[in-house]
């Protein structure tokens, strides 16, 4: 369990900050994150946001799957993501 909530509706609709529990998926998570953060010369802000979030449009808005040979398509993202923490 990562949000330590019984459901999915007790999730709230935004949040900026992820919870800090004591067990591996949180480490790993937290782990992630703060090598993205600590990556990018400016920093990194976290919004977190529910599938069904009013605010969802702020981040469907700005996806693009425009693969190059250089770059990740949104899909292998998405798979790198689920890989880096699932290590």
């Amino acid at each position: 369990m990562f949000f330590n909530l019984g459901t999915f509706s007790a999730l709230p609709f935004d949040s900026y900050s992820l919870p800090d529990l004591d067990n591996p998926l949180s480490s790993k998570i937290h782990n992630f994150l703060t090598y993205l953060i600590q990556s990018r010369p400016h920093g990194t802000a976290i919004h977190i946001m529910r599938e069904d979030s009013s605010n969802r449009y702020l981040f469907t808005r700005y996806l693009v799957d425009d693969k190059s040979e250089s770059t990740m398509s949104y899909v292998e993202f998405l798979r790198y993501i689920r890989e880096q923490i699932t290590k």
